[in-house]
């Protein structure tokens, strides 16, 4: 008996022991958690290149001339993603896409370094923050030059650089480009309007071009510091022709000259704009066809137009609020040849449209300019 309960004690140590080497001690560390992926976007793709249109729209019409070329890289001025946000320096997820935009702004003869200033001024003025300017010496074309790049951020996280090569070519690059989005085509997503506004003053703004102040004056204004319209006449007035046709052409436009302020004695120079108190934007409108051919006297020899009949219609606006004064329209009645313009770059086919009555047009501003106010 007492040989069994001896065994049995040793049996039951030894699976003990057993146990305690198998299952007991301390155990396997466990693995480490998987790293976490990397943030969904925060904002949409069409936020963001909303965004980015608006202040590309804003350049144009605050810094640049309406003149210069001022046009997308990509076809119609869509904002089609370029890169995956795994691609970016703060990574996203593969599937989330950066949205840009690159511009090509056409200066012509101007000086590309004075726009670039003032596009960088501008920048600083409306939240792009971090501006930095990296100069580097460039030889192209076989004329040295240099390349001054400027990249910086907005509140917005929407990135800019500008880029002047100096050495061959009078056009500057823009290019915007923007933080991880959320893909148009992708279910779920953020909530929209999660941008934080962008920086804007809160006033009229000085347009860049005369034809900036006519087709915007609920945002931008002829001359901010001109005088008000107000006091006894005469209220100096200048004019704006806006809505160029390429093919089809007119005979011209004027106002009375003791009713435009001059910065010279000379009638045909510059207007004063310090002086300017209203802005009349004038917008010809082509109607139907006459049927009419009209042979238009040249130095070179005649030419031959497609009469057309016309309307012009005409807005009045305090130059330096915007402040829309009076707006009527005034039909074309002149004669057929008194129609021809005095000169014209011309194309087969190009057509013509009949001449403002210009009598009405003075006799509708007249009481504007003249009297007391």
């Amino acid at each position: 008996m007492v040989g069994q309960l001896t065994i049995a004690r040793v049996l039951f140590v030894g699976c003990c022991l057993t146990w305690l080497v198998a299952c007991g001690g301390t155990p396997p560390p466990a693995a480490p958690p998987a790293p976490p992926g990397p943030p969904e976007p925060a904002v949409r793709v069409t936020e963001i290149s909303a965004r980015i249109a608006d202040y590309a729209e804003r350049i144009h019409a605050e810094v640049l001339d309406p003149t210069f070329v001022f046009e997308s890289d990509r076809v119609a001025a869509r904002f089609s993603p370029r890169k995956s946000c795994a691609d970016l320096p703060v990574k996203g997820p593969d599937w989330g896409v950066a949205p840009d935009s690159p511009y090509t702004i056409g200066l012509g003869a101007q000086d590309p370094a004075k726009y670039f200033d003032a596009i960088k001024k501008w920048l600083g003025d409306n939240g792009f923050g971090d501006l930095a300017e990296n100069t580097i010496a460039v030889s192209g074309s076989g004329k040295p030059g240099q390349t001054r790049t400027l990249r910086g951020h907005a509140p917005d996280g929407i990135g800019v650089q500008l880029q002047l090569d100096s050495d061959w070519t009078a056009s500057l690059s823009l290019v915007f480009d923007g933080p991880c989005a959320w893909p148009g085509d992708r279910p779920g997503g953020p909530p929209p309007s999660v941008l934080p506004p962008a920086a804007r003053p809160s006033g009229p703004i000085q347009a860049a071009g005369d034809e900036t102040a006519c087709e915007k004056p609920e945002r931008y204004v002829y001359n901010i510091h001109g005088p008000r319209y107000s006091g006894p006449g005469p209220h100096w007035i200048t004019l704006i022709k806006l809505g160029k046709e390429e093919r089809i052409h007119d005979s011209g436009f004027f106002l009375p000259a003791q009713w435009q302020p001059k910065t010279g004695a000379d009638a045909l120079g510059p207007v004063d704009r310090s002086r300017v108190q209203l802005v009349a934007c004038l917008t010809p409108k082509p109607g139907s066809p006459s049927g009419r051919q009209v042979t238009c006297p040249f130095e070179k020899g005649p030419l031959i137009l497609s009469l057309f009949e016309a309307t012009y219609e005409v807005s009045v606006l305090e130059a330096a609020t915007g402040r829309r004064v009076a707006a009527f329209s005034v039909p074309g009645t002149e004669s057929d040849q008194g129609s021809c313009p005095v000169a014209v770059r011309y194309r087969p086919g190009d057509g013509l449209l009949r001449g403002i009555d210009i009598a009405a047009f003075h006799g509708t501003l007249r009481p504007l300019v003249e009297e007391a106010r």
